[in-house]
């Protein structure tokens, strides 16, 4: 059954991200989203998560950005509401649904997770903080930020503005602290880097 729910779940997430503005996102888009489920089920079942944990935890994985297709800003909590109507729907049990839209909600910068299925969530919302192709995600984003949002940031403004991200932002589960840790700050030191080289003159 929860199986079953979850394929559901999946198809619907991904119908709304592909069909709508998500699908033209070059980083809030489905593959987000799917690494972000990916990256929920690595680091909740090294953290412990089983089935009751577990399952809400994915599914508000595949919701947590929904909402963008309708708004950027508070999508978080068109997201959960798209959640909870949909799982509603579906028969999921009370408990379960409450548990799936907190999660959604904690995801809203600054993070504040409370609970277990929380922290999982937020680490792998951000887990690209601390990855080798960070800088990939990151040029996206910006692009993502300036064609849609129309946010624009010379190149000092972007790499100050992420060095300050990166640093002010805290990992909260054990396998964030000692494995993902590390990476974001290994990319903290390599925008430094740049930022330095911009300041002289060399990029």
């Amino acid at each position: 059954m929860e199986t079953e729910l979850f394929e559901a779940a999946q198809a619907f997430c991904l119908g709304i991200l592909g069909k709508g503005r998500c699908g033209d996102l070059p980083y809030h888009n489905p593959a987000h989203t799917m690494e972000v489920v990916d990256h929920a089920r690595i680091i909740g079942t090294t953290e412990g998560l089983s089935g009751p944990d577990l399952i809400p935890l994915l599914l508000a994985a595949l919701f947590h950005d929904t909402g963008i297709n309708m708004t950027f800003s508070h999508h978080e909590k068109v997201s959960a509401r798209t959640a909870v109507q949909f799982l509603v729907e579906n028969n999921y049990p009370p408990a379960g649904i409450a548990m799936v839209e907190q999660c959604i909600l904690s995801t809203k910068l600054p993070q504040n997770p409370t609970t277990p299925i929380e922290r999982v969530l937020c680490d792998a919302d951000l887990f690209h903080l601390s990855s080798a192709d960070f800088s990939d995600h990151n040029k996206r984003l910006r692009i993502e930020n300036q064609k849609f949002r129309g946010e624009e940031y010379s190149d000092r403004e972007w790499l100050q503005y992420n060095i300050n991200f990166l640093k002010a932002h805290s990992y909260h589960t054990q396998y964030g602290q000692s494995i993902l840790q590390a990476g974001k700050e290994l990319n903290i030191v390599r925008l430094e880097n740049k930022l330095l080289k911009l300041s002289q003159g060399i990029m």
